[in-house]
């Protein structure tokens, strides 16, 4: 019985050191997977605002383009208006006819 005994308190040993190892090695998968995310998001940040400033100078490009671009446009448009003949008898007539009439 003292043998029963014996072994019955042995395999309660064995079982707290499987348990004690168990949390052991929970505990440094814990830490390899906080240190893991945490590597992820600074990997993920980095890239991120890499990515939105390539973007937005792109954006910036592209709105200056586009302002410049309407600027030749509308500078075009004004020097055709002021190169323009003016008959201001014949619009003048025009608007008594249309006016007057």
């Amino acid at each position: 019985m003292a043998d029963d005994a014996d072994v019955i308190a042995h395999l309660l040993e064995v079982e707290r050191e499987a348990a004690q190892m168990i949390l052991s090695a929970q505990k440094e998968a814990d830490a390899k997977l906080a240190d893991a995310r945490a590597q992820a998001e600074s990997q993920f940040k980095s890239r991120y605002t890499s990515l939105a400033a390539g973007i937005e100078a792109e954006e910036n490009a592209a709105r200056e383009r586009i302002a410049a671009s309407h600027a030749q446009a509308f500078e075009s448009y004004v020097q055709t208006l002021a190169d323009s003949k003016k008959d201001a008898v014949a619009f003048n007539a025009l608007l008594d006819k249309l006016l007057y009439a």
